[in-house]
């Protein structure tokens, strides 16, 4: 034997022994069963029908969205008390320290696409505490694109590749903005210089959605929240971001995982804005409304904690990948709200785990929370925990769990039509003027650049209709849109 083949045996006798699925001892790993030395192999060769199987069937269906991501672990600490407004156990008391895996995504591209290119980035937090797990699902900016779910599917299907060609196609993305102008503060994020940031650890995450804030004593207060980067924003620009999509296209992931590596453990601080029932009735627009900032002059942040990022896990499949994040995972002194959009979330995220990883997907070690489990739940496909012997109907008198009215739900009021209701003569350009005109001159150089980039490769319609609804927002900036569309048109 070679000296190679004698280290390799001397490896493979102080290894583990190798077994099946089953847990059968496997004597040789590198042959099957054969008639012979070419074959034809044998169907009882239950070895190799569970090698094959298992590896025809060891990926799952990636994300719809957010398919390109990475997972960490890490502690929230409370750094300033609020127990005044909530009562959630993970806010107690300064110092209180809940255990956290967030995962950080791009939304448009598939699982191993370039995380430098501009796009709406995700940053998912699941908080396990006592009281079950909460989760807070944002986005690096804080507005989402649209106000109705009936639109989310036609709005993703605008951004990914086109069914004929699945080829990407600007036509498609800017036929549907021009088309539903409630995108339009949302774009002009997705043009700024935060459509691209320096890697995940320089950029800031917004829940987007309004919660409720609800204290021991029964009170609430709406409020938002937001992850700001101790480590400070930071961007890259479209020219650095395109050549390191070619040469580095996992560097917002690596440079995540180097610095967790090193020792440079990144921290964000949870802020909250909040606002009472009175101010949200003169607010001037709906107070949950997705699509519009809470403005911080009139709402300013306040401080709650900091995240730190601290461990990688053991294995990214069964942790990055089957990590299921859902707006409605809730804990007692938080809870959702009556906006049409949080709705139609907190059915379709937990829908989606169930059709990509299974019923049972909240016993993965990665979703299972560290409070009991007891309810009546039971079994289904991977079914980890199925209670044992516990009853499995309620109500009954054989000591099965019993919900508990200290945890109701605050009562609210609703009376209006049920109608298939669209917003009328809504103001969708006053928040978009106000983020552009707060901008340098410089800075609106370039988001003017950024969208005549894209643009300018659209029908000449379509090229009409963005200079046209562009400039109902700020009439300088669609000015600078038709001039940049015009030279790139000419030279093309």
């Amino acid at each position: 034997m070679s000296a190679t083949t004698d280290q390799t045996w001397d490896n493979a006798s102080q290894a583990p022994p190798l077994v099946s699925s089953a847990g059968a001892p496997i004597g040789d790993m590198m042959a099957s069963l054969s008639v012979g030395p070419q074959g034809p192999l044998l169907l009882q060769d239950a070895q190799l029908i569970d090698n094959i199987a298992h590896f025809t069937r060891e990926k799952i269906p990636e994300r719809v969205v957010h398919a390109q991501g990475f997972g960490v672990f890490g502690k929230f600490v409370v750094t300033n008390d609020i127990s005044d407004i909530c009562k959630a156990e993970m806010f107690r008391s300064v110092g209180k320290e809940t255990r956290t895996f967030v995962r950080f995504s791009t939304t448009i591209g598939g699982s191993g696409s370039a995380d430098t290119v501009r796009d709406f980035r995700g940053m998912a937090a699941k908080f396990y505490t006592e009281d079950g797990n909460f989760d807070l699902v944002m986005l690096s900016i804080p507005v989402f694109p649209i106000n109705d779910p009936m639109k989310l599917p036609s709005l993703i299907h605008s951004l990914k590749q086109d069914p004929r060609s699945h080829m990407f196609d600007q036509n498609s993305m800017c036929d549907f903005v021009t088309l539903n102008p409630e995108t339009l503060n949302a774009i002009f994020y997705f043009y700024s210089d935060s459509g691209i940031p320096d890697g995940y650890r320089h950029m800031n995450a917004y829940t987007c959605h309004a919660y409720k804030l609800v204290n021991k004593d029964g009170g609430f207060v709406y409020a938002k929240f937001q992850f700001k980067s101790d480590q400070g924003k930071k961007f890259l620009t479209p020219e650095e971001a395109k050549r390191l999509a070619g040469a580095k296209p996992d560097y917002a992931v690596s440079d995540l995982y180097r610095a967790i590596e090193k020792g440079s453990y990144p921290t964000w601080t949870l802020y909250i804005q909040t606002m009472t029932q009175e101010q949200a009735k003169s607010l001037g627009y709906y107070y949950s409304d997705t699509t519009k900032i809470w403005d911080e002059a009139s709402f300013p942040l306040t401080p709650v904690g900091t995240l730190t990022l601290n461990e990688i896990p053991e294995n990214y499949f069964e942790f990055t990948e089957q990590a299921a994040f859902a707006v409605r995972n809730l804990v007692p002194g938080v809870e959702g709200n009556q906006n049409k959009m949080f709705i139609a979330r907190s059915f379709a995220y937990p829908d989606a785990q169930r059709a990509r990883i299974g019923s049972n997907f909240a016993q993965l070690r990665v979703n299972c929370p560290i409070a009991p489990v007891k309810n009546y739940h039971r079994d289904g496909a991977m079914t980890y925990n199925n209670q044992g012997s516990a009853v499995n109907y309620y109500p009954n008198t054989s000591g099965g769990p019993a919900p508990d009215p200290l945890y109701k739900e605050t009562p609210y009021h609703i009376c209006a039509e049920v109608n298939r209701n669209q917003e009328e003569d809504a103001d969708h350009c006053t928040q978009p003027r106000i983020l552009y005109q707060s901008l340098s001159a410089a800075h609106k150089q370039r988001l003017a650049c950024n969208l005549a980039g894209d643009v300018y490769l659209t029908r000449k319609d379509i090229q009409d209709r963005v200079i046209e609804i562009f400039s109902k927002v700020d009439p300088d900036f669609g000015d600078k849109l038709k001039t940049l569309m015009d030279e790139l048109c000419a030279s093309a």
